[in-house]
């Protein structure tokens, strides 16, 4: 089961997500605001619709955990790339910053 992550929370990614084969950059920032929502929600009566500005999605990996959240831009927060972003990292592909 992975963890639920906070808006905000700085984490370290396995090595290979991302679509980076490499082991950096390791810290990565989980989105805040609107783009740490789902990408698409029920309205009122029930019908899928698109939130406008939620980059989060399901978990494309089959992880097994069916709450696990994937993010299109994570925030890279230390090295040579600091500034600059990451996309399609899931919850399962996370650990916490001190692991």
């Amino acid at each position: 089961m992975s963890k639920r992550r906070k808006p905000g929370d700085i984490v370290r990614r396995r090595p290979g997500s991302g679509f980076c084969g490499a082991d950096e950059p390791s810290l990565i920032r989980v989105p805040t605001g609107k783009a740490y929502e789902y990408s698409c929600i029920r309205d009122g009566d029930g019908e899928w619709c698109v939130n406008h500005g939620g980059e989060a999605a399901p978990c494309m990996l089959d992880c097994g955990d069916e709450d696990c959240r994937e993010w299109a831009n994570l925030l890279i927060v230390e090295g040579p790339h600091k500034g600059s972003y990451l996309c399609h990292i899931s919850e399962c592909e996370m650990v916490d910053r001190d692991a």
